[in-house]
């Protein structure tokens, strides 16, 4: 048994101490969510959210709702019956802040089924959302009093009692309901205790069986990450729970449904994507959030389940970027495609959706056995279709070391050549011979050669903490990801309150040591933003179009002339004899 097992179940305690409402730096929020835009007070779209969400397509209800929740809040025209409707969908997909949003700023008077809907709303949001709740000039009187004086009552569990004295004041002087009185008086009375206890986030991991080393690097990056979030001593206590699966798959279910009983905040793992499904559905409550670092799918069918790794999205966002990338900027539309057998059949079918989405076409698509020594047969097809441009996918990072200078040799030199995020990885750069690795296109999510970027400062933090080289692979920094994910939401206090993680994830960029992470509200997915990089001189830098086109003339020329060479040697060989 590894050593950081000491037993089945770890608590890495933290500082109960040094609270504060301070929360970690806020996501980027996105304004340009391609999200369905409605008529306000459409009732026709408010009822396609509701069918959907009848329909189990939580998904689909959200961008609906999301969508008009942005058109109706603070609307003049919405009435209360709408209200409560668009509230109740909302509150049903997870959005509970933005549902408790629309009754804040309504048109009307709150009746007293409306008042019991805020209230019941605000006790599941955090301090931060609380907070924001407050902002709006033109919110309600009686909402900003339900509202604040939640908010005081949050501030004096958390240990903030300076703060939570002068609100819970602020809310008496509007002279409030008996609720919002009672619940000011008891900050003022001092009968609001501060939360004694840390909030818990539970890890399921292998420490022993065939996949232990997976589990000790990824709770070694979540270890970098709690002890940088204590750092600060105005970040909230954590604890972790760390429970060992054996790398097995039913035993990691049945601990992330003990560690819901447990009432933790939030569950990173399992790190199997039969484990992440079947522990997503047998939870009581979908604001329970479970986050595995490394399952290949599993996401986006139910509220609060994602995974940092995701093959077919990650593969599918590549492959579009690149073919978006070499339509816009190099006009080349029509391609050549050389992928391993077993590659994502849903990337290939984005692929195929891009390019003729752009007007173009896919003239030759040829797959190949990634363990072979030889690709002249699949490489020879594709330079005998002659597109404009060959987009490379490999298997892993090998797979392109071996099949780089296969390219050149069997005819495709002259075409801009574009790969996958493996042509970018490190042992790559730095073994491929640049005559087969410059000017090469890389679509990719992570840059992990270039100095200052967030790999490299992860990097430098593991190998200061641990006192050795950081692995060359993905798992200590998608632990590392993975709880700092987790710690931008975490309610600072109350573990009743933990939808606000989910909700935290849903609403913007979040910058990781693998990448800009963010939920795409089509599709419900955690994924990554890609961006498309050249290789050249040993790094990774933004490409010049121009500059490829005149490459790739540079490299016709070169064919033609070695053409021309081998047929004259040919010519020389016959007369002599």
């Amino acid at each position: 048994m590894r050593r950081w097992f000491i037993a089945t179940l770890v608590l890495v305690s933290g500082c109960a101490g040094g609270r504060s409402a301070v929360a970690p730096p806020e996501p980027e929020v996105v304004t340009d969510s391609p999200v369905v835009r409605e008529r306000v007070l459409d009732r026709s779209s408010l009822e396609r959210a509701e069918d959907a969400l009848s329909d189990g397509d939580w998904v689909t209800s959200w961008v609906i709702a999301d969508s008009l929740w942005r058109e109706w809040t603070g609307s003049a025209e919405l009435d209360p019956e709408s209200a409560e409707d668009l509230v109740g969908v909302l509150d049903a997909v997870g959005a509970e802040e933005r549902a408790a949003s629309v009754l804040v700023r309504a048109p009307f008077e709150l009746r007293g089924g409306d008042r019991k809907t805020l209230r019941n709303l605000v006790s599941q949001l955090s301090i931060r959302e609380l907070q924001g709740l407050m902002e709006p000039p033109d919110a309600r009187v009686e909402a900003r009093s339900i509202v604040g004086a939640e908010l005081a009552r949050a501030l004096a569990v958390a240990d903030h009692p300076e703060m939570a004295r002068q609100l819970a004041e602020t809310v008496l002087a509007g002279s409030p309901d008996g609720t919002e009185r009672n619940k000011a008086e008891d900050v003022l009375e001092g009968r609001v205790s501060a939360q004694a206890d840390p909030l818990r986030i539970g890890l399921v991991l292998p420490a022993t069986g065939r996949f232990a080393g997976v589990g000790e690097q990824i709770l070694e990056g979540a270890l970098l990450a709690l002890e940088l979030y204590r750092a600060d001593p105005a970040h909230a206590a954590i604890d972790l729970v760390v429970l060992d699966d054996s790398s097995r798959v039913e035993v990691g279910i049945d601990h992330v449904e003990a560690l819901g009983e447990m009432d933790v905040a939030a569950v990173i793992g399992p790190i199997r994507t039969e484990a992440l499904q079947s522990a997503a559905i047998r939870r009581d409550d979908d604001d329970l959030l479970i986050l595995s670092p490394t399952a290949a799918a599993g996401q986006g069918g139910d509220l609060n389940v994602y995974t940092l790794w995701d093959r077919d999205r990650r593969e599918a966002d590549v492959a579009v970027a690149l073919a978006s990338w070499l339509s816009d900027n190099m006009d080349l539309d029509t391609l050549g495609v050389l992928y391993p057998y077993g590659w994502s059949p849903v990337a290939l079918e984005a692929l195929r959706a891009e390019v003729a989405g752009n007007g173009g076409r896919i003239l030759a698509a040829q797959p190949y056995v990634a363990d072979s020594t030889t690709f002249g047969t699949p490489i020879a097809a594709l330079a005998a279709a002659e597109p404009a441009a060959v987009v490379v996918f490999a298997d892993n990072p090998r797979t392109v070391l071996q099949i780089a200078p296969q390219l050149v040799y069997y005819g495709l030199r002259r075409w801009v050549t574009a790969g996958d995020a493996n042509w970018s990885d490190p042992a790559v750069v730095r073994r491929l011979d640049p005559s087969y690795s410059d000017h090469r296109l890389v679509g990719t999510y992570v840059d992990r050669i270039s100095a200052g970027t967030p790999w490299r400062t992860f990097e430098a933090a593991y190998e200061a903490k641990y006192r050795k080289a950081l692995t060359d692979n993905m798992f200590a920094a998608l632990g590392f990801d993975a709880l700092n994910l987790i710690l931008a939401g975490v309610p600072e206090v109350e573990w009743e309150r933990r939808g606000a993680i989910g909700r935290s994830m849903r609403s913007g960029i979040h910058q990781g040591a693998t990448g800009s992470l963010g939920i795409d509200p089509v599709s419900g997915t955690l994924g990554r933003e890609v961006f498309v990089r050249v290789l050249e001189d040993g790094g990774l830098s933004t490409p010049d179009a121009e500059e490829m086109l005149r490459w790739a003339e540079e490299q016709m020329e070169l064919e033609e002339f070695l053409r021309a060479l081998e047929e004259e040697k040919e010519e020389e060989e016959e007369g002599d004899g």
